[in-house]
């Protein structure tokens, strides 16, 4: 069995892929969701999708 050398989550689980580092794609995933996140530009399209309804 094989576990991310970040999380330790375990090869074990649906859908889990590796990278050559051995950081699985959760991890990868949070890692640029955390990079990339503006919370006033979410705010701005959630208030334009409201004012929608």
């Amino acid at each position: 069995m094989k576990y991310c050398k970040n999380c330790l989550e375990p090869s074990t689980r649906p859908g889990t892929e590796f990278n050559s580092n051995g950081i699985c794609s959760t991890c990868i995933y949070s890692e640029y969701f955390s990079k990339n996140y503006d919370e006033q530009d979410r705010i701005e399209i959630l208030k334009q999708q409201m004012s929608l309804i």
